[in-house]
């Protein structure tokens, strides 16, 4: 028997023939689709085949009614289809959701969930979020636990966010956990997060968003435990949350404190300090000359803080971009603060405000946090921008927010700043007793927090101790300890 002949490539005869025609009758089907029959099915074709007319096509499905609904989710059902195509159905499949409420619409998005084409289920999931049904948690959820494409995954998990933002009040960031998750799922998703092994910065950068979210509820639950006179049941909440979140600065300081203002307070300051957020005033053997120049022999006694992180409405802590360098020492019951601020460029910084009291928060500045009390409900504010110019501000809180004191004036504070090509510094005196008539020694603690607000090269307020979203949470100040 004559073998059939081959062309060039090697490829048989009859299999490239087959290959031809088969080709051939989906574009007839697609072109006889397109001229005539249902409107859908005509943009569904279209759709498929591409071009100019697919953009219309895509509109066209867009606006589709109720009737659309059993050819778009067969079309997405559908793997010889290009991926491009079943992802644009999705959409449209969501859309026809939005305008109708059909409940075949949902039911064909939550099947996606489980097509093979990583690309089509990580579209469902997305859209399922926008869609903002609650009841679609359990699907998502369940597809999680056994989703192993990290596209999906981060997806899924971009969705949970968006289905949680009605939950987030401006104040305190944080998701609440247990209004997008029910108490009964957290143990299922929490297990599904630490299962997650990537080695994608984005996925990783999700999952660790997710588990400090959850820690952070736990953390919510320790402080009503607190507000109750329940010590024990406080302590293993916060001993939960940290075996979530090992390396979480927000969960060890918390932890910290706790034990810090409950008997323990050494404990405290260890596990406070082994996260950074324990900065230590030293004593100088002599005052700084206040000229903004921070290479005078007396600062080299000061180990500076150099870890920032950015602040953001997320509870895990970003480094900051901007690089700082803070120093804080003391001297005959007055403290002096050096601050310096690398930049590309000193030409274009932010330097508007020359006089005190006038808004210095606008221009490139550092912010300098003091609660002298360590109440977390009273501290003060001082600002100073690369001219040496300051705000100086009292706050109280009241039911939860800070009633500001704009009249407050330290009669005494010094400051002086100074420009380089590279970086801008300052140095700054504040006699103690200026600030309520004050004094400390050796092992005092203040809460303290400072912040370098970036504008002209870039937009950043980079934070010593992070604050999650608002900065002013004295309860989320770091720990200044007078050596």
């Amino acid at each position: 028997m004559q073998a059939t002949p081959a062309i060039p490539g090697g490829t048989r005869l009859h299999d490239y023939l087959y290959t031809l025609s088969r080709t051939a009758a989906i574009a007839l089907a697609l072109g006889t689709a397109i001229s005539c029959g249902d409107p859908v099915d005509r943009d569904i074709a279209a759709l498929i085949q591409g071009g100019e007319a697919g953009e219309e096509a895509k509109i066209s499905l867009n606006m589709a009614k109720d009737y659309g609904v059993a050819p778009i989710i067969a079309a997405i059902r559908n793997r010889e289809h290009p991926v491009r195509a079943r992802v644009d159905l999705v959409e449209a499949l969501y859309r026809l959701h939005l305008r109708e409420k059909s409940p075949g619409a949902f039911d064909g998005l939550v099947e996606g969930l489980g097509d093979p084409t990583p690309e089509v289920r990580a579209a469902c999931a997305r859209v399922l979020g926008n869609v903002g049904d609650h009841e679609a948690i359990d699907y998502l959820l369940a597809a999680f636990e056994k989703e192993t494409d990290a596209r999906v995954q981060l997806e899924t998990l971009r969705t949970f966010v968006m289905m949680s933002i009605e939950t987030i009040n401006s104040n305190h960031p944080t998701i609440d956990v247990g209004r997008v998750i029910s108490a009964e799922q957290v143990p299922r998703f929490t297990r599904a997060l630490q299962a997650v092994e990537t080695e994608d910065d984005s996925l990783q950068a999700a999952k660790q968003e997710w588990l400090e979210n959850i820690a952070e509820a736990m953390a919510m639950q320790a402080r009503k435990s607190l507000l109750t006179g329940n010590l024990d049941a406080a302590e293993q909440q916060l001993l939960d949350a940290l075996a979530l979140v090992p390396e979480s600065p927000n969960i060890n300081f918390q932890l910290g404190k706790f034990y810090h203002e409950n008997g323990q307070p050494q404990k405290g300051l260890d596990l406070i300090d082994r996260v950074g957020l324990i900065a230590y005033a030293t004593q100088l053997d002599k005052a700084p000359i206040i000229d903004g120049d921070l290479d005078e022999a007396v600062w080299s006694e000061v180990e500076p803080l150099t870890r920032f992180y950015q602040l953001l409405q997320r509870m895990n802590a970003y480094p900051a971009q901007g690089k700082s360098e803070a120093y804080i020492g003391y001297h005959q019951q007055t403290l002096y603060i050096g601050v310096k601020g690398y930049e590309p460029r000193t030409d274009n910084l932010s330097a508007e405000r020359t006089r005190r009291d006038d808004g210095i928060w606008r221009d490139d500045c550092v912010e300098i946090y003091l609660d002298t009390n360590h109440d977390s409900r009273t501290y003060y504010q001082l600002d100073v921008n690369s001219l040496g110019a300051f705000d100086d501000i009292h706050y109280e809180l009241v039911d939860g927010f800070p009633e500001v004191d704009f009249d407050w004036n330290a009669t005494n504070i010094t400051t002086a700043a100074l420009v380089a090509e590279t970086f801008w510094s300052f140095e700054l005196k504040v006699p103690i007793a200026e600030l309520r008539n004050r004094r400390v020694k050796p092992g005092d603690t203040w809460g303290f927090n400072i912040a370098q607000v970036r504008i002209a090269n870039i937009s950043e307020s980079a934070q010593w101790a992070p604050t999650y979203g608002w900065s002013q949470q004295p309860d989320r100040f770091g720990f200044l300890v007078f050596k």
